[in-house]
């Protein structure tokens, strides 16, 4: 295992948690289930999962570790589950490799949600979307989604703002992404670590 000056506090903490070897459990479990060319075509599944899950620790064990009493912050899983239950309960979950996704619907990848004075509700006020993709394409595809679920669904998402969780950017990726950036309803928040981290840790997972 690397030494820990090779990586951040935060990505060397996720490397000793017990997300990280749930993940190495998981890649173990798939080799052993596929067989000939397809035993190690893990590759960009992997490391959608790998980051999804740090994204989501980090922002557990950070900035959203003391939460309000009235405000709960969901895992992917349990996302997955909001959205299927309360938003598409006629839509088939399909499980892969290293996450579940809804059948022809783009599922946002954590939720914090605001509980009622009365308990009775629990709505979301931030919609969490973890990538790590550049692209300006995958931005505006993730926000019309955003969207398109919050006019169908006004009563549930009506309050909701959209938060994208990236790696660090550069200069260059953060003038392509002018046009995103500026959108008064989208927040970006960066986590700080770099690719070459997350890869680390994506070898560290497949040994």
């Amino acid at each position: 295992m690397p030494a820990k000056q090779e990586l951040s506090d935060i990505a060397f903490s996720f490397s000793h948690s017990v997300a990280f070897d749930q993940l190495r459990d998981r890649v173990k479990s798939y080799r052993e289930l596929k067989t000939g060319p397809d035993k190690n075509s893990i590759g960009e599944n992997l490391a959608g999962g790998i980051y999804e899950a740090f994204a989501y620790y980090f922002l557990r064990f950070g900035p959203l570790n003391n939460l309000p009493t009235n405000e709960i912050f969901l895992t992917p899983q349990e996302t997955l589950t909001y959205y299927h239950d309360y938003l598409y309960p006629n839509v088939e979950i399909h499980d892969h490799a290293f996450t579940s996704t809804l059948e022809s619907v783009s599922v946002p990848d954590g939720l914090l949600l605001e509980i009622s004075d009365d308990g009775e509700s629990s709505l979301p006020i931030v919609v969490y979307e973890y990538t790590r993709n550049i692209k300006i394409s995958n931005y505006t595809h993730k926000y019309n989604w955003f969207l398109r679920n919050r006019q169908n669904h006004p009563h549930i998402l009506g309050q909701s703002r959209l938060c994208f969780v990236v790696p660090k950017m550069s200069k260059d990726t953060k003038r392509n992404l002018n046009d995103i950036l500026n959108i008064e309803e989208i927040d970006f928040f960066e986590i700080p670590v770099s690719a070459g981290e997350l890869n680390n840790i994506k070898m560290m997972i497949e040994k």
